[in-house]
């Protein structure tokens, strides 16, 4: 199933984005530690933390590789069950979210046929300068634009107009450097854009 709306989120941000010091970067460091090492223990607090902070990022990976009509929420929740079956081969909490991106592809790869039970609704948000824009028929071919650009383009736009995750957010969370995030994001926009245009969108 595919998310419900595009938009521009202003929810979370990086460290630096959050102004944090040194004492406050190594103290999210630790927790996001305790977290892991909780998880391993069987913590269902724990767990709860963990999905909820990659959910989204998982997810986004998703939409961006899989194939139209794939069941990305089934995927997704897959992935979550490769991740508990195999907790116990990461150790360091800073090297998670590369481990996670390593089992979200590989799982792309298993399952790239598998197909959706339910039918996409989307909605467009106001950046794109299309008002009230909600029908189904230009949602859908927005987001069958974003399929078309390459892959290194497609998972930062879907990441951030999808999933509502800010540059920074989608660097930390992915293990990605912020420049090719940057870099990935205004290029896609700007590809993006112009097959909008010749869609006859404005």
């Amino acid at each position: 199933m595919v998310p419900r709306f595009l938009h521009f989120s202003n929810r979370g941000s990086d460290r630096e984005a959050r102004g944090l010091t040194r004492a406050q970067h190594a103290s999210e460091e630790d927790q996001e530690q305790s977290i892991l090492r909780r998880c391993k223990a069987g913590d269902q607090r724990a767990w709860d933390q963990l999905h909820g902070r990659f959910a989204r990022i998982v997810h986004g990976m998703i939409l961006a590789g899989c194939s139209p009509g794939d069941d990305a929420e089934a995927l997704t929740q897959e992935v979550f069950l490769r991740v508990f079956r195999r907790i116990g081969d990461v150790n360091d909490a800073q090297a998670f979210p590369a481990w996670l991106r390593n089992i979200t592809s590989n799982l792309l790869v298993d399952r790239l046929r598998a197909k959706a039970r339910h039918p996409r609704t989307l909605a467009i948000h106001d950046d794109f300068h299309i008002k009230k824009c909600h029908h189904a028929e230009i949602t859908e071919q927005v987001f069958a634009r974003i399929r078309t650009l390459p892959l290194a383009y497609r998972e930062p736009l879907i990441l951030r107009l999808i999933e509502g995750l800010k540059g920074p957010e989608i660097a930390q969370l992915t293990g990605m450097t912020h420049q090719s995030v940057r870099v990935n994001l205004s290029r896609g926009m700007a590809q993006l854009r112009a097959l909008l245009k010749k869609d006859g969108l404005p």
